[in-house]
């Protein structure tokens, strides 16, 4: 899946399955993980600009590939040695998202808020 970063949000979200208005070419299937825990079951609401997402609190397992393009372990960057094995998190607070409007642009999965929080 990919995410984009947003320095303007603090949510961090993906798209799950159940949203059949959502942009973007995959989804999070719930059901597929042993390590997805829901939180909450009240949907809460995020806005971007036109649109909004809505979703539910959940904690996952979540791991973010920093060079997606590495072919071994390691890779001399810049003159720096960087590893290209991800990087992971368990029980990472998120929102699996269940409805979607006004993003149909969207060119992914979800966001990666990173923002403080308030």
């Amino acid at each position: 899946m990919t995410v984009i970063a947003d320095t303007g949000s603090n949510w961090f979200w993906v798209q799950g399955t159940e949203c059949l208005d959502c942009a973007g070419e995959g989804s999070f299937n719930r059901t597929l993980s042993s390590s997805y825990v829901g939180i909450s079951n009240v949907s809460k609401r995020a806005s971007y600009g036109s649109g909004y997402v809505r979703g539910l609190k959940v904690e996952e397992k979540v791991c973010l590939a920093v060079f997606p393009w590495c072919e071994t372990s390691l890779v001399i960057f810049d003159g720096r040695e960087a590893l290209c094995n991800p990087i992971c998190v368990n029980g990472l607070s998120m929102y699996y998202v269940t409805s979607q409007t006004g993003l149909g642009s969207l060119q992914a999965e979800g966001i990666l808020g990173l923002a403080p929080t308030n």
